[in-house]
């Protein structure tokens, strides 16, 4: 039980790091004013490279912790960081994807719960 319990701490903090880095590099790649495809191309990867570096880091499904860290970044983080005013401060982001990333493991915290051998 405290395996899944930690898990979800662990799918909460890479929701969060998916929220603040994709954040970050939409502000350091749009400084011109203009958001260009490759900028979000880029922006899309590095979440994704962070995943990866976290669950080889932590031994943890890496098909997973993408999973978690993309639905978080579709979800929670997408939205408010293209339809805001652009002044939201970088908290706002961490908190989302936190909620984001929680949200998402959930069903991988409860699966590996019940999947799991006694």
């Amino acid at each position: 039980m405290f395996r899944s319990f930690k898990n979800w701490i662990i799918f909460g903090l890479v929701g969060l790091l998916t929220g603040v880095t994709f954040h970050l590099m939409n502000l350091l790649l749009s400084t011109d004013g203009i958001f260009k495809l490759w900028e979000f191309v880029i922006s899309l990867f590095i979440p994704l490279i962070l995943s990866i570096i976290i669950s080889r880091f932590l031994k943890k499904n890496t098909l997973v912790v993408i999973t978690v860290s993309m639905l978080t970044l579709v979800i929670p983080v997408l939205g408010p960081s293209f339809g805001g005013t652009g002044s939201e401060p970088i908290w706002t982001f961490a908190l989302l994807g936190l909620i984001g990333g929680l949200f998402w493991g959930f069903p991988f915290v409860v699966f590996g719960i019940f999947t799991r051998k006694k």
